[in-house]
């Protein structure tokens, strides 16, 4: 009995031993990762926790993220403007996995300005694991072109991305902090439309493109002609531009918006009644709008076709097997009005 709890107690010696020499830490003394003067675990899947730091030695521990995919799809991110255009920063992220840190990012050609910015060129765009300045964990969006940070959270130690909370991100004043004046009066960094952060949302892994899971509404086909780019088209359809996925590349414009002539886009409508929907109507021989109205007791903007994504006040075609979306909103006015 004694030699086996003597073995025993040699066994778990050694295992602690090898899990001591195996543990994987990060000091002041390890060479900075890339272009960052920051502590790090020479791994892109680790971040090096630096806040709770060996008072003797000053070591910290490296410790891995809780998303292991290689990508992140990012929502909620207000357009972001410099030198006269726009950057959607929405879309998915890709893990980068020559750096000695983690991080994601995303590179996005805006769409030029004619006059005063005709070759803007793409901008590489990063979520990186440390808080904005500081070797703090936490994430920062910053574009890797001209070093700007963007916005960062304040939540602390954030080893998960996808559960920041939505109130802690916060804009970092070298990237631009002010909602852009219109007209533009110059190029200089600013946000365009909203200065709300509490929309971002950030998911671990690819999502399902928005081509393929249009819920709640339909797919019109667009095949690019000259001329064509991803902002122009989400203005004519009057959707995001995560709404509009090309099917060569098998990515929203949000992803990629890179497009050549005759590629084939699938633009997803989705269809919203601002009053009492009464239901679907399939168009038979003999129908047309005025009837519908009469029918239905509705007007012609409350006739919603499908096919064309347009009401009857807009177009008055219909073709047979039509399906149509009848909403009366006078109820809703009748309120409004009161």
């Amino acid at each position: 009995m004694r030699l086996l709890l003597l073995v025993g107690h040699i066994y778990g010696a050694l295992a602690a031993q090898a899990l001591a020499q195996n543990e994987k830490i990060c000091d002041a003394d390890m060479a900075p990762c890339g272009d960052w003067s920051v502590p790090c675990c020479h791994n892109y899947a680790q971040v090096c926790d630096y806040t709770t730091r060996d008072p003797m030695t000053g070591s910290g521990t490296c410790r891995d993220l809780v998303c292991r995919e290689d990508s992140l799809q990012v929502s909620g991110v207000p357009v972001w403007s410099q030198g006269f255009v726009d950057y959607d920063l929405n879309g998915v992220y890709e893990r980068v996995k020559t750096n000695d840190y983690a991080s994601y990012e995303r590179k996005v050609n805006p769409v030029p300005d004619p006059i005063r910015n005709p070759n803007p060129g793409d901008k590489t765009f990063v979520w990186y694991p440390y808080a904005a300045g500081s070797n703090r964990i936490g994430w920062t969006l910053y574009s890797a072109s001209g070093f700007l940070w963007l916005i960062y959270t304040t939540a602390g130690v954030q080893l998960d991305i996808t559960a920041i909370p939505k109130d802690s991100w916060k804009f970092q004043g070298n990237g631009g902090y002010e909602l852009c004046a219109e007209p533009r009066q110059n190029g200089a960094a600013c946000w365009v439309g909203s200065l709300d952060l509490s929309k971002i949302g950030i998911s671990c892994g690819r999502l399902p493109p928005d081509g393929d899971t249009c819920t709640g509404g339909e797919i019109l086909p667009h095949e690019v002609m000259r001329g064509d780019n991803c902002y122009d088209i989400s203005v004519e359809y009057g959707v995001a531009s995560s709404d509009i996925y090309n099917t060569k590349t098998q990515k929203t414009c949000a992803e990629n918006s890179s497009l050549d002539i005759g590629d084939n886009l699938e633009i997803c409508m989705r269809y919203v009644c601002n009053g009492v929907s009464l239901g679907d109507h399939t168009v038979v021989s003999g129908n047309n709008c005025y009837e519908l109205s009469v029918q239905y007791d509705v007007n012609y903007g409350d006739i919603y076709n499908t096919r064309n994504a347009l009401t009857c006040s807009q177009d008055q075609a219909l073709q047979i097997g039509d399906l149509l979306r009848i909403c009366d909103t006078s109820a809703v006015a009748a309120t409004i009005s009161e």
